[in-house]
């Protein structure tokens, strides 16, 4: 693996929302532990990345312990973020988080209420930028979502992509427990290469599995 897309702090989420294989996923889940955290972050480091996004499957602000997560991984990189339901997002969390070295917050736009909430607790902090709230589902997560938005319906009529920058640029994400995945839209673990504690992580490179036959993601 050349580079570390996403580590899921998380294997938990606080939602059960319809356009996402998280309710119907049969993986095991659970926080990531602060060993398996900081393991992670010495690949990262290893990797010489700048930046490392904190979320997967399930939601970061259920995790305990994701202030100490953004500050640790503050210790080896310039730019952290992660992508959020904003539910559990209030005033003080948000000020924690940003006084721990969060550098930028993604919000999901799956419900306006909660989105203007977060966005209100967010303010003066410089943490969201209009850009940074996803308004669009655009993948069906390989079509095993249950229930499919318009917007992926759409992009299916574009040409499968020959190769996922995945596959061609050997980039991994790390679930919560340790294990290396091929893949950042695998609800299941399908693709899991490896671990952080295996011998030599950095050795593992990912390769197509099951789920490649039916992605239409546009980046891949």
């Amino acid at each position: 693996m050349k580079y570390i897309y996403q580590i899921e702090v998380s294997g938990l989420c606080n939602m059960r929302c319809s356009y996402c294989p998280y309710p119907t996923s049969k993986r095991e889940k659970g926080f990531m532990s602060i060993s398996t955290f900081k393991k992670s972050m010495e690949l990262v480091k290893k990797l010489n990345q700048n930046k490392i996004c904190l979320h997967n499957f399930g939601e970061p602000l259920v995790h305990p312990k994701i202030v100490e997560f953004v500050k640790i991984a503050r210790e080896h990189v310039d730019k952290v973020s992660f992508s959020t339901n904003g539910a559990l997002l209030t005033r003080e969390l948000a000020i924690s988080l940003k006084n721990a070295g969060l550098t930028k917050l993604i919000l999901s736009a799956h419900d306006l209420k909660t989105l203007i909430r977060a966005v209100y607790n967010c303010r003066g902090l410089n943490l969201v930028k209009p850009n940074q709230i996803s308004l669009i589902f655009y993948h069906d997560w390989a079509n095993t979502a249950k229930r499919k938005t318009l917007s992926s319906y759409f992009y299916r009529l574009f040409p499968k992509p020959e190769e996922c920058c995945f596959i061609k640029k050997d980039w991994v994400v790390i679930l919560w427990d340790g294990r290396i995945n091929s893949c950042c839209i695998d609800a299941d673990g399908i693709g899991v290469l490896g671990s952080v504690f295996d011998e030599d992580p950095l050795k593992l490179k990912p390769k197509p599995f099951s789920l490649c036959k039916n992605c239409h993601k546009p980046k891949g």
